[in-house]
């Protein structure tokens, strides 16, 4: 690949990283929740990431697996990648928790709207490390083809926006003056330092398959509780979508 390429391909992820980073930025300008028309955008959203983690990640997974050293373990041979996946929903599933126990949340925003000292950081720097973890990604697909960029920007951006709504719910103000912040800088941060940092394709596949688990629990998470209202034509609505996107995209390829 030539020196021109590779400077194309990295501006395009940095573009794209910069583009989610203003996601975190102006998602709390938003405020699509206790409305009808909202529910059903931020539903919407949640059924285009699940679209997106169905079409792309998990089938990258599968043809990636090849790159995962074997484990000598009987039952997990050609399952390796899946096996990261799971460790990164339930790693991420566990810090959630345990920020919540810790900030005294059950699950209903506080009065004030700002948790409580150590539990609210964990919970935020948890989101941090995601958007970090997608930052770094971003600029290890140099070599990405525009469409498979503009379905990660989409898919992404949607669901950064339906993540910053769950935490400007929980956390009120706080996620305004500081969260947001946080997570903006930690997707141009996790960029960076993949420029600085890079790894192999090996490790790229077991941050991917990580990531995957993360994701997958935070659609889940923001769709399936009943207290969320989602609303399933909308989330329909945003899987199909996708797949017809994707399927578009994938002929005139």
């Amino acid at each position: 690949m030539s020196a021109a390429s590779v400077m194309t391909g990295a501006s395009a992820s940095l573009a794209v990283a910069a583009l989610l980073s203003a996601v975190h930025l102006f998602a709390p300008e938003l405020r699509p929740d206790g409305r009808l028309s909202g529910r059903r955008w931020i539903s919407f959203a949640g059924g285009v990431s699940a679209g997106y983690v169905f079409l792309h990640i998990l089938p990258q997974l599968a043809h990636r697996q090849a790159s995962i050293p074997d484990l000598g373990i009987a039952l997990l041979a050609g399952r390796e990648v899946f096996l990261i996946a799971l460790c990164g929903l339930l790693g991420f599933y566990s810090l959630e928790r345990l920020a919540r126990r810790l900030s005294g949340d059950k699950g209903a925003r506080s009065p004030s709207g700002r948790g409580t000292g150590f539990g609210l950081w964990l919970h935020a720097v948890s989101f941090a490390l995601y958007s970090a973890i997608v930052g770094y990604l971003l600029s290890q697909a140099k070599d990405a083809q525009a469409p498979a960029l503009a379905a990660f920007a989409v898919a992404f951006g949607l669901h950064f926006f339906v993540n910053d709504q769950s935490l400007r719910r929980h956390h009120g103000d706080f996620h305004r003056s500081h969260i947001r912040w946080l997570l903006a800088g930690a997707v141009l941060l996790g960029w960076f330092a993949g420029l600085l940092l890079p790894i192999t394709d090996h490790h790229v596949t077991i941050v991917y398959a990580f990531l995957a688990g993360g994701m997958i629990l935070n659609i889940l998470k923001e769709e399936l509780p009943e207290e969320r209202q989602g609303v399933v034509s909308a989330f329909l609505a945003g899987a199909s979508v996708f797949v017809l996107a994707s399927l578009v995209m994938a002929l005139e390829g």
